[in-house]
């Protein structure tokens, strides 16, 4: 039986710096294998008006790189779940260049790195530098993705690949995207058997259930999110992102294969 991945997204120093440690144990603790870190920025251009929103509340409380980056390095030894790093192309680069930036998510404890930003052409060297360091880098992959890209992702794909389930902007959106299930068999047809995970528009748990039926995971983003910007305080965001991801656990572990 294999078992189905859960992947949650949580925008760093959202909505306090004090609420990200807590917020990340919290996410390990109620089932994540992967969680993906994202790098508050001044432009995100793939991200929804919800993470959006949290970017800049994590800005304005003077988040940086460098402050994810120590942050993770003291408890990181504490988390089960492997770390990706959500990050533009820009905030990465002024680590002091590829090379730089794949030591210091190493040393951090980062799993890998995920850049919504970078084209197909800029990937496949930057997913050479960022291994030589053993950092995976993963890849997004569109509904519109063409064939002959695809072939070309499959190579650089050494963990895992993120399908976008629907098209622009992340987002919490009302039921799942028509066609999804076509073009997560054409994209598994180029994979062959590397793991692909789908997010962007994923919000109840019924949307990770028929999601897990082809694809191997979700990624939970603006839902968990919005969960977070709802809740009074610090004790509330945990118990309603607990519970949550609680449902979503159960729901892809119903469609494990």
């Amino acid at each position: 039986m294999t078992k189905k991945l859960l992947v949650p997204y949580l925008t760093a120093g959202y909505r306090e710096l004090s609420w990200f440690e807590p917020l990340v144990r919290e996410l390990d603790r109620s089932g994540a294998d992967y969680i993906e870190i994202g790098v508050p920025f001044s432009d995100p251009i793939a991200d929804g008006p919800t993470i959006q929103a949290s970017s800049q509340i994590a800005l304005d409380n003077g988040v940086t790189v460098h402050w994810i980056l120590e942050e993770i390095k003291r408890f990181r030894h504490e988390i089960k779940a492997e770390l990706i790093f959500f990050s533009y192309f820009n905030p990465i680069n002024a680590l002091g260049g590829i090379p730089a930036a794949a030591r210091a998510l190493r040393e951090a404890g980062f799993h890998g790195v995920l850049v919504p930003d970078l084209s197909l052409e800029q990937a496949e060297s930057f997913a050479k530098e960022m291994g030589a360091e053993g950092v995976h880098y993963i890849p997004l992959i569109a509904p519109t993705t063409t064939a002959e890209r695809l072939a070309r992702i499959a190579p650089v794909t050494t963990s895992f690949a993120y399908g976008v389930s629907v098209t622009g902007v992340t987002g919490a959106r009302q039921g799942v995207a028509r066609g999804l299930d076509d073009y997560l068999e054409r994209v598994r047809g180029h994979l062959g058997q590397k793991p692909f995970v789908v997010g962007f528009g994923i919000s109840t748990p019924e949307d990770a259930a028929h999601i897990s039926r082809f694809a191997d995971g979700v990624v939970v983003g603006s839902a968990l999110v919005r969960r977070i910007g709802e809740a009074p305080d610090l004790p509330t965001a945990l118990a309603s992102v607990g519970q949550f991801m609680g449902s979503l656990r159960q729901a892809i572990d119903s469609e494990e294969t």
